[in-house]
Parts: structure tokens; sequence; C-alpha cells
């Protein structure tokens, strides 16, 4: 049961096993109940289904700390601490894990620790929580206790961890929101008062009533599933005698997904964890044995040690196994899914992408299966497995024993794998190769060379290994191989998982890399420059230094790093989501009917079946909605439920309500809907050949004469760049709670824009928008993703709700929600630039085109963003740019943080680089040749008032810039397969919404007779820090302390018709409100302070209350920024600039294609920051999100390119499949500093919009990328003009770093000066 099989379980699902099994009651079973702890409060459970997971358990008691966000393993926000007495060591074992993965009745006997019971704000924080509140290491907090629980469960094992130990703990822990730097600033202070004796361990101890409990057998019978804990092997064979298709569970990290995602369901699951017969791991001279159900933290904690031990006795031959096998382990996952997972689940479940099967199949290894009928037999791992999951066990047999020899003389070994992100990750392709030399000779006797992740099994490359055999290992030797492989190891371009020739590419470098490795052992012949490629990329720690200028006029509450008022309850669980509000009397869930076609039209949905289900209370489609089914952000294209016709896949064809989700999701199912398919456009290729284009924005800039200056000019250059998606990925999947009350409708929602839930809510039903009250305390993360697309959740569920007058609440699971919404628009640009030898670039004209999807949604401005920002920081005195909205059959494309300006100044960037190269001149030379002056005018006529040089001077040296070119220029020169590339970009990233109405935002300030405040306005807190900052500028203002004041949520009975949080435009509209509030509350209250200067703030306000002083304020604000006229060409779009600068190096493995960031350097100007602290995290939050977009955050779905997906159908649906960066993938070094070098000061206190400027720094590490393959490209003879379409993942920089390998895996007559690889997930 290993997590690395997402792929597998969900892209070919199996049918579940027959539900009509006769129930079975051992006699073994002696007990019908679980007992376990939670917080030190005792639980005895019999009454919970089986097929439960812990989480489910956790939440429904109101646990609500642990929060349920990818439901696969693949995030660490479930995360509790698990401990248990171990009789055979005498002491209580602490383990986090993932209690969305953890079976129900798997706890029994453990005793429980969720973040609740860390600590609280009543009792005082733990350490841990206090460490990370203190550091900013919670922004939006919905990911917080996962980092705590796991940090925390770890100290329970090791009161004194390191740093580093720390670190390695959270591997798996994800976060979209801190860029990670302020949690291992966190790790620092946390290790350092660990080594200094702060009290770290638990708050409850270890019940004794649980030492004897795990040794009994016992036995739950559910509605659905049926569950059984043996506690012996003979216990477990007589089970699977009486009970053949009984499925066995250890580590569930598989099995979970799958009854989770692929809704398999288990009548009969049996418990094998506990079977000390089956978790034992033993060693001789000869083999050692493995336990099936023996954990991967535990083996690779045994196999540590015996490589320890052999070390000392120097028996060098066996210890490559045993490395092999815990190399494969390390890379795998993280530890609280290594703390479940198995030996025997990687094996039984037959994945092809297994991360240790290639170490069995490479050493042979023997299984020994059991049955109580049969007794024992033996089988070899080469023989074991027969087809797609399907292996020789027998339905009555378990495997009991894994025995692989390992001690023999003269055989080398070594295991190999690439993912698309180093930790937490799914292999693309892995390896274990083993080689076996003659007596005394370099001859090879024996060779075996195993690999995952190419075919429908883990395989071997017999045709290879018998060339190997009774050859000499030597470089020629090697290179014939590579041939022999190229043609044995071929994949079809359609092949399940795409990426054919880059699967292959690595197969021949693993071996090309074992070459060189063996033949430096034995040898010592390997050229020093090729010795790199020996050398891996393992994990250290992560270091940075924020920086900022103490604000001028002194110490007050503005300008000071304030930590986020929200995070010492986001550090103990306490902060309230949404989905944590308790459950309704007479509630509902509700689940959405989608299509699974991109195109067609409807003839039928038949709900007659799912109607009759028990539980079951409705079906609702687009003819029982009473308002209207129409919707749509800016133009009303869109539809609440499809009626006649389907325009993409997952668009929603209504909703179906039951008394809990496992029926709502298996009425669903029974829903049958008929269609006639039609012609779908999956592409923005393809809508530019189908000439598909939405008609109603085509709009374009235009300064100078370009096509003069174009035709004018000494070189002319064309090219294009390709820029793919990506998902907003917030922690906490869209949720809605809708509560029919009277005659209102109260809305509880995830969303960025209350004002358009509540009118489209109400504009759904057909009432009046006051009858509508939508609110929202703070979201688990946005992006933008909550902008518009959480709106027809809503909807769906106040369409219910009025139909049923009952409470109905929608939870996206993780895959549906990155289904059903939309994501960063998809770009492709084309230019055409006219320039002078000496660089000078006199003419540019751009063409934008952006997958808009089926509807508008927010395409428009979008794409209006795009063309202002499609200069970046860069004067050209002759510009045009234009731009078309694609119009496809996929999911609407939406705002994500950047709003289309990333995109744009991306294709700049790239013109820019483009240029650079054809010349030959440094690009950072021609960069800093073409940044604004100071006065000089954009290209839609807005003047700048930054001094860009300045920044950029601050940067350079920041960064030691030229120092590290000539380091890398050396670097390069004396590695031929590692190559390290180094680039500085600048950012002008303008400010206000293009929607000129949208500047606009309203505040309501209360004094109370104790001198407190409470603040209302329309922002919505998201971790960006929007509330901090509003009562900072409210202490200030007031003078009021600011733990005396207090925002709840956010609603729209107290702020009616707000603008979303978007743009970067909160604190400075919502900011400037409450000032304006204050100010007005100063005026009444004035005339008390000049009468009673000497008496406090809060008898002040009584002496104003007995005058019958209001002591409540509105205050607004409209934005000082006018309207752009694309007609005319006038008009100034933004108030101000954001601006900066960043440095990024970054190293390249040019045989795999993984890169690391060395360090960054970032220079910003936020003018007068509000809360600096705060801000740096925004700004290393949005880098490194930004970074994610680049390399590893893929969107894959299926189109023309990808022929295995079918059409439309996304394959990018949950961490599993989709990597978003983690705390490996973050610079070495970053180094934040804020400076001030524009003149422009319209927002509240001179400070400046942060959000989404910073995401487009992320291009330093593209162009740093690029840097290094032009080197590698170079080294191999091949030109160094290239074209590598975005992200750079690790299939792209491997294909584009051309070489004699990658020649070998080309189809024929394919040229690799110009392959592009298709791209994958």
């Amino acid at each position: 049961q290993i997590n690395s099989l997402m792929w597998a379980v969900r892209s070919c699902r199996r049918p579940a096993p027959s539900s009509s099994l006769t129930r079975h009651t051992s006699t073994s079973a002696v007990r019908k109940e679980a007992v376990f702890y939670i917080n030190g409060k005792k639980q005895v459970v019999s009454s919970v289904e089986a097929d439960l997971t812990l989480l489910d358990y956790l939440r429904s008691k109101q646990y609500t700390g642990a929060k349920l966000t990818c439901g696969e393993g693949g995030c660490g926000a479930c995360t509790v601490d698990l401990a248990q007495w171990d009789a055979e060591l005498g002491k209580v074992v602490h383990k986090p894990v993932n209690s969305c993965l953890v079976p129900m009745y798997s706890i029994d006997g453990t005793s429980i620790t969720t973040v609740e019971g860390v600590g609280n704000t009543d009792d005082g924080l733990h350490p841990v929580q206090e460490a990370m509140a203190k550091h900013f290491g919670s922004q939006c907090g919905f990911c917080t206790p996962g980092f705590v629980m796991s940090l925390y469960s770890t100290l329970q094992s090791d009161p004194t961890a390191s740093q580093f130990h720390l670190m390695e703990s959270i591997n798996a822990n994800l976060c979209r929101c801190t860029g990670y730097r302020p949690i291992i600033t966190a790790l620092k202070d946390i290790s350092e008062k660990a080594a200094a004796g702060a009290p770290v361990g638990p708050r409850f101890p270890f019940p004794e009533s649980l030492k004897d409990v795990k040794k009994d057998s016992f036995s739950i019978e559910g509605k659905r599933t049926e569950w059984y804990n043996p506690r012996t092997l003979d216990h477990l064979l007589e089970i699977k005698e009486k009970i053949p298709q009984a499925k066995l569970v250890a580590g569930n990290t598989e099995i979970g997904i799958e009854q989770r995602f692929a809704k398999f369901e288990y009548p009969v699951m049996v418990n094998i964890a506990e079977i000390p017969e089956l978790k034992k791991v033993s060693f001789n001279e000869a083999n050692f044995s493995l336990g099936p159900s023996v954990s991967l933290t535990d083996l690779m904690a045994i196999l540590e040690a015996q490589i320890e031990l052999m070390k000392q006795k120097h028996s060098v031959f066996g210890v490559q196994v045993l490395e092999a096998l815990v190399w494969q382990m390390r890379w795998f996952s993280g530890p609280s899914v290594r703390n479940m997972a198995t030996v025997g689940g990687n094996i039984v479940t037959a994945s092809p992408i297994s991360d240790l099967v290639p170490v069995f199949l490479c050493m042979d290894a023997k299984f020994v299966l059991k049955s109580k009928a049969r007794g024992e037999r033996t089988v070899s791992a080469r023989d074991f497995f027969v087809g797609y999951r399907k292996t020789l066990l027998q339905p009555d047999e378990v495997l009991v024993d894994v025995i692989i020899d390992y001690n023999k003389p003269n055989q080398h070994v070594q295991a190999y794998q690439q993912c698309r992100r180093r930790e937490d990750d799914i292999a693309i392709v892995t390896s274990c190769l083993g080689v076996t030399f003659k007596e005394g000779t370099t001859i090879v006797e024996k060779a075996s060379l195993a690999f995952g992740g190419m075919g429908v099994t883990a395989i071997t490359a017999p045709k290879t290994e018998h060339f190997l055999e009774g050859q000499e290992w030597n470089k020629e030797t090697i290179e014939e191989a590579l041939k022999v492989m190229a043609g044995e190891l071929v994949l079809d371009r359609n092949t399940p998982g795409g990426m054919p020739e880059y699967r292959t590419a690595l197969c021949l470098s693993f071996l090309y890399k074992f070459g060189l490795q063996v033949r430096q052992t034995l040898k010592g012949d390997v050229s020093k420059q090729k010795l790199s490629a020996l050398e891996s990329f393992t994990p250290s720690i992560p270091t940075g230094t924020p920086k900022w200028d103490h604000p001028k006029h002194g110490k007050t509450p503005v300008g000071e790093p304030v930590v986020h008022l929200s995070a010492e309850r986001q550090v103990c669980g306490e902060a309230v989501y949404t989905d944590d509000l308790a459950k309704r009397p007479n509630e509902l869930v509700a689940v959405m009917l989608v299509s699974d076609v991109p195109h067609a039209k409807i003839l039928e949905i038949d709900t007659s079946a799912a109607l009759d289900f028990p539980g079951v209370h409705g079906v609702f489609t687009a003819k029982d909605i009473k308002g209207s089914n129409a919707m749509g952000d800016i133009i009303k294209d869109e539809l609440l439920f499809a009626e006649d016709e389907v325009t993409a896949i997952y668009q929603l064809l209504g909703v179906v309500v039951a008394e809990d989700l496992h029926t709502a999701y298996k009425a669903r199912d029974l829903v049958k809907v008929k269609y006639e398919a039609k012609e779908a456009i999956l592409s923005i290729d393809q809508a530019i050949e189908k000439n598909s284009f939405f008609p109603l924005w085509q709009n374009s800039i235009q300064k100078g004469d370009p096509d003069a200056a174009i035709a004018n000019s000494e070189h002319v250059l064309e090219g294009s760049v390709y820029i793919g998606g990506q998902e907003h990925f917030y922690f906490e999947p869209n949720v809605t709670l809708v509560e029919p009350i009277d005659t209102e409708f109260r809305v509880f929602t995830s969303t960025q824009n209350l004002h358009k839930t509540q009118s489209s809510v109400a504009h759904a039903l057909g009432i009046p928008e006051s009858k509508v009250i939508a609110s929202v305390r703070r979201l688990g993360g946005g992006f933008g993703g909550k902008e518009t697309h959480n709106i027809p959740y809503s909807c769906a569920a106040a369409v219910a709700a009025q139909k049923l007058r009952r409470p109905i609440r929608v939870v996206l699971q993780r895959d549906e929600d990155m289904k059903y919404t939309g994501k960063r628009h998809p770009f492709k640009g084309v230019y055409k630039v006219g320039f002078s030898s000496d660089g000078t670039i006199n003419g540019a004209d751009i063409k934008l085109y952006n997958n808009g999807g089926n509807w508008y949604d927010l395409s428009g401005p979008v794409l209006d963003r795009a063309l202002f920002h499609s200069d970046n920081a860069y004067f050209i005195p002759n510009f045009r740019t234009s731009g078309k909205i694609c119009k496809t059959n996929t999911v609407s494309n939406t705002a994500f943080r950047g709003f289309g300006g990333p995109q744009g100044a991306l294709v700049a960037e790239t013109m820019i680089q483009h240029v650079a190269n054809s010349l030959k001149i440094a690009p950072e030379v021609l960069r800093e040749k073409h940044l604004y002056k100071y006065g000089q005018t954009t290209h839609f006529g807005m003047t700048v008032k930054t001094r860009f040089q300045e920044l950029w001077d601050k940067c350079m040296t920041s960064m030691r810039f030229r120092e590290k070119v000539e380091a890398r220029d050396k670097f390069n020169a004396e590695n031929r397969f590692k190559k390290r590339g180094i680039a500085i970009v600048p950012s002008k990233f303008g400010l206000s919404f293009t929607f000129t109405p949208l500047n606009q935002g309203s505040a309501l300030v209360h004094i109370y007779l104790d001198g407190s405040v409470s603040i209302s306005h329309g922002g919505i807190e998201m971790g960006q820090g929007l509330h901090t900052k509003c009562i900072q500028i409210a202490s200030q203002a007031l003078g009021v302390p600011i733990e005396k004041i207090y925002i709840s949520d956010s609603a729209t009975d107290k702020i009616a018709n707000s603008s979303p949080s978007a743009a970067s435009m909160s604190s400075d509209i919502y900011g400037m409100a409450v000032l304006q509030a204050c100010n007005q509350l100063n005026e009444r209250i004035q005339p008390y302070r000049d009468a009673y200067p000497n008496e406090p703030f809060e008898a002040l306000m009584v002496h104003a209350w007995h005058d019958r002083v209001n002591l409540s304020a509105h205050g607004f604000w409209k934005v000082p920024v006018g309207t752009y006229d694309f007609a005319t060409g006038t008009g100034e779009p933004f108030c101000y600039f954001t601006c900066g600068m960043a440095a990024s190096e970054v190293v390249i493995d040019t045989l795999t294609g993984d890169h690391r960031i060395l360090s960054t350097e970032i220079v910003f100007d936020l003018g007068e920051s509000i809360n600096p602290a705060i801000d740096i995290g925004q700004i290393e939050g949005a880098f490194v999100q930004g970074v994610g977009w680049h390399t590893t955050e893929e969107m894959v779905w299926g189109d023309q390119d990808h022929l295995w997906i079918k059409p439309g159908q996304s394959k990018s649906f949950g961490p599993g499949n989709y990597k978003i960066p983690c705390v490996d993938d973050i610079p070495r070094e970053m180094n934040v500093t804020l400076a001030s070098a524009s003149d422009d000061s319209k927002a509240v206190h001179s400070s400046r919009g942060v959000g989404e400027p910073p995401i487009v720094l992320a291009n330093s590490v593209i162009f740093a990328i690029q840097d290094a393959v032009k080197a590698a490209r170079e080294d191999a003879g091949f030109s160094p003009m290239f074209e590598l379409p975005l992200p750079h993942t690790a299939e792209r920089i491997r294909m584009a770093c051309a070489d004699s390998i990658t020649s070998l895996t080309m189809p024929p007559g394919t040229d690799p000066e110009t392959y592009r690889a298709f791209g994958s997930w």
C-alpha cells in the first residue's frame, strides 16, 4: 500500500470486489469494540463504519484541527501523533501519521494526540506552536496544524532533535502560502529550545490500560464493512481460507486512496499490521528476510543499523544492496506515510512504478507465500508479477516473507529514481542496477537491470543484461549497452503516463551513471569532469535573511512586524474555517453531478434510480431552479446547471442531496446521462487553427510605429513561448453551508467575493439580495481561485436548501476541486522584434493568446492585464501588443495571483533572452540596457516613477552577481553533467482593478465603552494579513492597543456591495477605509481628549456616550485611479506600480533533468511597509508559488498531445500527480530586502500592494535554468538556441540537454536540435 501508486490507482480503475459476501465471524475474535484515547480521553467504539478513516472520526467529534485537504496522504494537513506501547522495546513509540489514510479501527490500542491536545491559547502554547506563530510560519493557517503535529510527534521520539532532523520530519508537509523560509526559521528556534531543555513532551501520559489492549484480536461488523484485527498468522490464514476475497490492510496508503477517490468498496477488511510473525527482520551471512508488515520507517532504521555494523566488518558488497533499499525508501513520500506503508504493500499491489520492486527484481528476491490449505511456497520476484496489478498470489494466500541474497563477492548494486519533485513524489522511473564480476577481473559474470515505470509491471532488460555478460566493463561496453537498451526499452507515444522518450532516456542515463560509478570503484579512471554524474542533490537546511529599514517615524503600530493576529489560534487548531462549523440540525450533504464529456448535446438525464436510493433527498437540475440559471461574473454566458448542451468536461449538471457523503456518491453513480458527442477544441493551438475565439475581447495597445521600426532594424527575430496553466491548490477546498432561516438564506462559504456570492445566490433563488447573508471568517488560501469559481457551489447548495428547507453542506473533495474549477490561464505568446547589433531594441510586436475555456469568466480582464504587462520593466520605443481569448471545451480558466500580468511579462522576458542569445550578449546586459528610466512612459502612456537602476544595482550587489558569473563559468568548465546557470530579472506590476468600479471599499468601526474596538470591512482574510494590517492602522489612528481591537467575520449584512479581495488591493482599499472611519471617530472624541487629558481611553468613551456621541463610524475609500480606454489609448489603468528585482542561481543534472535553486536575492520596493514581516512572507510565498508554476506544476489533460487521456479529462487532480513545491524545492539561500525607490505614495501610509507582484520574480529561475541548459548543449555540440516550453519540468530540462543519449531515444527522423518534449505528469 504505497502512496507512489497514485498514478496507477487513478489511471486504471479496477472493479470493486463483490459486496454479496456472506458474513463470517471468526471464533478467534474476543472483542467487538475498539479501545483508544484521543487527547487523554478514552474512546470505546463499535458502531462507526470500518471503511471510514481516523480523520472522518476526528472531525465528526469536532476535533477539527486536523484538516481534510487532499485525502490521499499527500499534503500533511491531517497529521496527528499516534502513540502505542511496544512490548518488545518496553516503551511508548510515537509516530506522525496522516489521519486521512488511517483506517478507523486500526487505531485500536493507541493514544492519538491532535493539535488541540498539544497546547492552546488558554493554557499556553507548546514550544512548537509558539515558534511557528512567532516566526510567521502560519499565513492562511490551514496547513499549520499538520506542521505542528509532524514536529511535535518527532520531538516525542527525539526530544533534542536537530534543525535538520526537524526539517526532515516535515518534508511531506506542504504549504502554499509561506514559501517555507519562516518555517525553517521556526525549526531553528524549536531545536535550540529543545536542546536547552524546554519541555516538549506530551500533555497527556500514555494510558496504562492500553498496554494490554493489543494482545487481543477483535472484529467489528458494520453495515458496509466487516473488520478483523487478527493477532497471529494462524488466525489470518484461517480468515483468508474462509473469506478469500477479504482485503488485507496494513498501512492503507493505497487502499484508502482507492476508497476515497475511486469509490471502491471492500466488504471485508483484515488488518495485518499487528501480527508479530509478519513484522520480523533478520540477517545472516548470505541473505536477509523482511516481514511484509514491517513499516518502511522501521525497515530504514533496521537497515541503516545493519549497514553500520557491516561497514565495521568491512563487508563492502552486501552494504550496497541495503543502501539501495534505503535510498529508494528515503525518497518515498515522507515520515507520516513511511510510518504506515509496508514492504508487503509495495509488493502485492504490483504497481508498475513501485519504489522497492526494482530492487527485489534486481536481487532476484524470493517471496514466500502461505495458505492454510496448501502451506508455504516460494516464488522468484521475477516470476511473481504477471500483468498490470496481477501477481501469482492466490486468493487464500498471504505473503509471509521476503528473502534477499545480498552478501555476494564482486557484486555492485545501485538504485536510482527520478521524480517530478525530489521529496514526497511518485517516481517517473525507478531502477536498481546490479553487476557481478568474475573473480579478480572486470569481466561481467552476471548483469541485473530492473526498472519501474517502463511497462505494465516493473521490468528487467534481459537483452541488455545478456549483452553485458562476458564483456569487459569499460567506456566502450557501456556505450554499446546504451544502444542495446535504447532498442529494448521503447515506449509508444500514447503510453499511459506519457513522456516516452524521457522515460527511456532516464533508463539509459541511469545505466550510464552506473557505468561510471562501477568504473570509478574498480579502476578510478573516470575523468574529473564526468564525476559530477555521480553526485545527487541531497537535502540541506535552507537559509534566508529578511531585511528592511525601520520606519522613519519611530516605533508605532504601523511599520512594525506584528505577528499575524490569528497565528496563535491557527497553530493550536482553534481557528475556525467554514467546514469546521458544527453540523446543523437536519443538515444534509450535497455532491455535484458533472459532465464526463467535453462537448455534447444532452439527450437525457435519468435520475430515477438515484431518487429511489435509500437516504437520498433529491437530485436537482436546471428545471428545479426557481430563479435564473444564468450566471457569469462580467458576461452572463454561464449556466449554473447545463440545460441542452455541455461545453466542457466537468460542467455542472445538477446536485445530489443525501443524508451522508457515502450515500450521495452512491446515488450520483446511479444517475444516467445520455449524450450526442460534438467536436471538442481542447488547446490553444487547436483554437487558433479553428479560429475559435471569444468575440467581445480582442484589445490591442500600440506605441509608436513598431512595423517600421522592425522593418528598418539590422536584425529581426520571431519566436514564441508556451506558458502552462497552474492549479491554485489552496489548502481549503471549496466549501459552502447554506442554511434557510425564516425568509432569508445564510451562506457560510469559502469565497474571496462575498457580494458576488450573495448576488448570484439571490439571482438563482429569485429573491432580493437583502435576503441572502453571505459570510466568511477566514479562508484556507485563495490566490484568485475563490473569486468566481466558488460561487456555483454556493448556488447549487442554495437551490437544494430552497427546495428542501434544510441546511445543505457542500465540500468538494480535492480531486473534484481540481477537476471542476478553473486554473491560471495557459498562454501562448508570439513575438517579432527588431534590434541593432549593440542589442538596442527598436520595435516589437507581441501577440497573446490565452485559453479562456468554455465561458468568459474573467478571461477578458486577465488578457488586458497581460497586455499592460507585456513590456515587463523594459522601455521599447515602438511597441504593439494585442490579444485574443481562445474558446475551448475545457473548464473556464479564472483569476490567479498575477491575473495575466506574469504571463505578459514572461513573453517580454523570453523575447529579451532570445535577442541576447542571438547576439551572444549576456542577457543581464540587455536587460539592464532596456530598464525603464524614471519619467519614461509605458506603451499605455503611464509615467514610470520608479528608479529601476537603483533596485538593479542593489540586487546585483547583494547577489554578488558578477562574482557568481565567474564561478558559474569555472564550475561548468569542470563539470560535464552538472551545469550552473544564473539570471537576474526585474518586475513592474500595476496596482488597482482594471475595472474601475471595483476600486472602492467600506469599513465599519465601533468603539465600545470599555475602550475595545471592533472592525468590519469588506475584505477577506486568507492568510495575507489583511486583518492584522487593518488593526495596526486602527491602533495607530485611535491610539488603542492592538490587543483591544478585534475583527470577526466578513459578511454582507455588515458591509454591502464589497469588491472581491483580489488584485493586491485589499490593504489599500480597506486599510484606507478603516483609517477614514477612525479619523471620523477621532474628530468626535477629540473634545474629550482635550477635556480629560489624564483619563484612560475607556473613560473618555463613557463621557462621550453620556453626551450621546456616535461611537460608530463608516469609512469609505475610492482609489484615485482612472479608466483606460483601449479604443483611444488614453487613461491610466493603475494607481501605481509595485516593482522589484530578483537574481537566482541554479544547478541542473543534465542526465536526469533534476535541478536545485542554489540562491535567490530579491530586492523589492514596498514604500513604507505597514508590516514588513508579513509583506516579506507574501514576497517569499509568491516567489515560491511562481517557482512551482514554472518548474514542477504541470497541468495535463487529454488533448492532441496526450491521446492516452480521455479527451478533456484532467490528470492533475491531487498532490499525487500535481506537484507544488515542498521545503526541499526552495532556494538553499533566499534573502529578501525591502527597499524604497519610488516617489508616488497614493496608498495607505505610503505602503504598496504586495500579494501578486512578487510572483513575476520567479522568472529569474526560468532563465537561470535556461542558462544552465545552454551550457549543457554547448558542451555536447548542440546549438545554444532552443525553445523550452513552460513549465521547465525535469523531462523538458533533460530532453533540452541534448546529447548522445537523448539522440538514441527519439523517433526516427527527429531532429534533436528542435525536439520538443510533450510533457506529462
